[in-house]
């Protein structure tokens, strides 16, 4: 006997991109995924910084296609981990932490990224 597990996609972005509306900043969904980050999703988020929460897998995460939209949408990226899927824009000011990534706010003015040993990059709330 034996069970397959099959998967199935499901676009669950687009229905609340619009519910959601404008953010600062994102937590990539599924580890930068091909289905990860629509290009509708993005347009109604206009997020500044987008965080990829990934590693090394089979699965090759985050793909290049998942990067381009986010790159195409004007966000800054920050990986925890290289991982082993696509490759990271040299001229964006995108950023692999090694390690965690954090972000803190004073609630009013402007947020901050911790990456890795790095001192914190500024962002402004809008």
């Amino acid at each position: 006997m034996w069970l397959a597990v099959l998967y199935s996609y499901v676009d669950m972005e687009t229905p609340v991109s619009t519910v959601i509306g404008h953010v600062n900043a994102i937590k990539v969904d599924h580890h930068g995924s091909a289905s990860s980050s629509n290009t509708t999703f993005l347009n109604a988020l206009n997020p500044a910084v987008a965080i990829i929460d990934v590693g090394t897998s089979k699965f090759h995460h985050p793909t290049q296609d998942a990067l381009n939209r986010l790159s195409e949408a004007n966000c800054i990226i920050y990986q925890t981990e290289k991982g082993n899927g696509g490759t990271l824009s040299t001229t964006g000011g995108d950023h692999v932490a090694n390690g965690s990534v954090r972000i803190t706010t004073d609630g009013e003015k402007q947020f901050r990224i911790y990456w890795g040993d790095n001192h914190p990059n500024h962002y402004s709330i809008k």
